[in-house]
């Protein structure tokens, strides 16, 4: 995982963990695959030296639940007990960190510290939008108190294609004629989606500058008050 998509999970983590409830990986996961979709794809080999590096700068802090007991569900049964606490430990953790559970070790639990909302807040300013997609990821996980950095941020991407845009038609003008037909469609499909992109941008700005997008793309899909 580069670099960028390592920022992009730990800002959504951060964005998850802004819910003052204490969760652990599998928590975290599925919370981010419910919210984000196929926008943000990643693994517990990612997901869990991202949990580390942000361990280490104290952005989150770990707390401890025996073995998640307070989140089992009882069935009513002790038959169905059984069953369904055995399937729900193979599901709460990756499945080479179950043995560790069966044998009596507490599942790590995490929430956010102050220096991690902080941190929040400087990821959405500067993590890269280099696409369309980190656009969409970046907007799932930002809350509506960044809705003035997102205005702006969406106003310096605009500005961004455009100036790319006309850098390109400036350098190629002229020369299609010695291009090859695959480079010059090439060419024309690259400026259509800067042009799509554009106006779905300026969209996007329109809507949450008259207030029009409320919790529908922002990380409100992850929290709930407890």
């Amino acid at each position: 995982m580069g670099r960028g998509a390592s920022t992009f999970l730990e800002l959504a983590i951060l964005s998850v963990l802004r819910s003052k409830t204490p969760q652990n990986g599998y928590q975290i996961r599925k919370t981010l695959s419910s919210g984000c979709g196929p926008l943000l794809q990643f693994s517990f080999g990612s997901l869990y030296p991202a949990l580390g590096r942000l361990e280490e700068r104290a952005a989150i802090e770990e707390v401890s639940s025996s073995n998640g007991e307070s989140d089992f569900i009882s069935t009513g049964s002790i038959t169905g007990d059984s069953a369904t606490k055995r399937d729900w430990l193979k599901d709460l953790v990756p499945q080479r960190a179950f043995s560790s559970e069966r044998s009596g070790r507490n599942t790590k639990l995490y929430v956010i510290t102050d220096i991690g909302l902080k941190l929040f807040s400087e990821l959405v300013e500067h993590v890269p939008l280099e696409s369309e997609r980190d656009v969409l990821t970046w907007l799932s996980l930002i809350d509506e108190a960044s809705i003035a950095t997102a205005i702006e941020r969406l106003n310096d991407r605009i500005t961004t294609l455009i100036e790319a845009k006309r850098t390109k038609s400036r350098t190629t003008s002229g020369s299609y004629s010695s291009k090859s037909k695959i480079s010059t469609v090439i060419d024309k499909r690259m400026a259509d989606l800067v042009d799509d992109e554009v106006e779905f941008l300026r969209q996007l700005v329109q809507s949450l500058s008259n207030n029009e997008i409320q919790g529908e793309v922002t990380s409100a899909n992850f929290r709930k008050d407890n």
